[in-house]
Formats: C-alpha cells, structure tokens, sequence
C-alpha cells in the first residue's frame, strides 16, 4: 500500500456517486488486539500528528482511525477485512496491532495479514515489550504477565504516571515519548529485530520481538 505522506491538497472534481468511496489521502486505519493500551497509545500519537500539521495548508492532515477490538489474531484480521469492506473510504494504509500470547494460531494471523495487504505490529510475547524497550534494551524470554510487572518496574522507577503502570492511561504515549525514550525504543527493537530473518524465522518462535517499531515510524514521519 502506498504510504501517502504528505499528500498535497487537491481541489475536488465534484460529487462523487453515491454508494462510491474516494481514496482517503494520508488515511490510516489501525485495529488493535487491545481495548485499553494499544488505543490509548496511537490516539496519543495521532493527536500529537494533528496538533503538529494542524493549519498547515499544504498537508492534508493524516486521517487516522485506531480501532480497539478485544479480538486476537486471525479474528482480529478477519474483523480488519469487515471494517475495510464497510468503511466510507478506501485507507491507504491498514494495520494490525496483536501479540502472541497463548494464540497458537499466531504465525498463520501473521500470514493471513501479508495475504491480504494489511501491515502487521506484531509483539511476542505482548505489547508491554514494546513499552520496555522505551526504558533498556532487553532479550529475556518472559511471558505476558512478567513483562507487565517489568514494565510497572519501569514505572515506578521513572515517576512515570505517578509510578504506576496503568492499561487505561490515555497519556501513556506522551509520557513514554519524553526525555529521548522514544529514540531509545526504536534503536532497541531495531536491534533485536536485526537479528530477525523473516525469510526463515517464524514470528512466534522469536521471543522477544515486536515490529510496532514499524507503524510507529511510519505515522513519526508526519512530525518531522
């Protein structure tokens, strides 16, 4: 899919027919496994996206939909495909956000997204190893749940949201953006994902790993 960046203002050609979509330029559509977090995060970063090019007449400003299902994996892609069937116009770029967990059937959702031209952030195990690496680089093969308290850890050793590591914080993604932790979160994945060959190793076997870093620099390419 074509990423739009910067897609310059066009005037328009007239109605279009009813029924019809129309491209939707600088369009994002971003579906997440999670209900609290994950949203919370990309709302975040799209606001910051607005406040940036907001009055800039030169930049459609990106439309950026963040949609928190509660489903995993192949459901989760499965729900993406409804939502771009019935949406009122057709996204440029559209991705999922899931983690691996207990899915078994992890590597076929990963599969399954690629076949259908949807762009996959991935984690493995969870999302919280995406938040930890804001703060150190870190390779140790934990399971949901201890990433989670790692990441409170981190929190607290912070002050960040008063020392707490909360999945309903609507600011987490200011918060974790301050004092150069976003450069750090993105230097660090890109160094564990460096040793990851997608010509021959399977997402749910590279434990830790994310690719979130991916759809997180993409819409960052708005602020520069």
């Amino acid at each position: 899919m074509s990423s739009g960046f910067f897609d310059r203002k066009r005037k328009s050609k007239g109605p279009r027919k009813a029924g019809s979509r129309i491209p939707g330029m600088n369009s994002y559509l971003i579906v997440t496994e999670g209900t609290q977090t994950e949203p919370n995060y990309f709302n975040g970063l799209k606001r910051k996206i607005h406040k940036k090019v907001s009055g800039n007449v030169d930049i459609v400003a990106p439309a950026i939909d963040v949609k928190g299902k509660g489903l995993g994996t192949c459901s989760l892609i499965e729900e993406t495909l409804n939502l771009i069937k019935h949406a009122r116009i057709l996204y440029q770029n559209v991705w999922v956000v899931f983690d691996r967990d207990d899915f078994e059937d992890f590597d076929a959702a990963v599969k399954m997204a690629r076949e259908n031209n949807i762009q996959a952030a991935w984690s493995n195990s969870c999302f919280e190893y995406w938040i930890d690496l804001h703060f150190e680089y870190c390779v140790q093969e934990l399971t949901s749940e201890d990433w989670r308290r790692r990441v409170d850890h981190q929190f607290k050793k912070s002050g960040l949201n008063g020392g707490v590591y909360q999945k309903n914080d609507e600011n987490i993604f200011e918060e974790l953006s301050e004092e150069g932790r976003l450069d750090n979160a993105f230097a660090n994945a890109k160094r564990r994902m460096g040793e990851f060959n997608s010509t021959k190793d399977v997402p749910s076997k590279f434990n830790p790993g994310t690719t979130v870093y991916q759809l997180v620099e993409n819409l960052m390419q708005y602020l520069q």
